[in-house]
């Protein structure tokens, strides 16, 4: 069984999502959020975790995918990112 991995990152802020996130549902509430001014937009993250962040015309938003081909060989790695991301992985 192939596993996706996804991160999102908001204004500078790396968060790692759950494995079964919708990608690309997130990535419409995040045009949709953007479109109406200003919205607040649940992450839902690894760890059983969510957070939600406020999304403006002025945020800036990149949603990453990784499928690694071999279990393990993922560059996306939690114990490879900077400290203060501990808190949301």
């Amino acid at each position: 069984m192939t596993t996706t991995r996804a991160t999102i990152s908001v204004n500078g802020s790396l968060y790692v999502l759950a494995g079964d996130v919708d990608v690309e549902e997130l990535a419409r509430q995040v045009v949709a959020a953007n479109r109406v001014g200003a919205d607040f937009v649940s992450l839902p993250m690894a760890g059983e975790r969510s957070v939600r962040v406020l999304i403006t015309p002025n945020s800036q938003v990149a949603i990453a995918t990784e499928t690694p081909s071999t279990p393990g060989t993922a560059t996306l790695d939690a114990r490879r990112l900077p400290p203060h991301f501990d808190e949301l992985t």
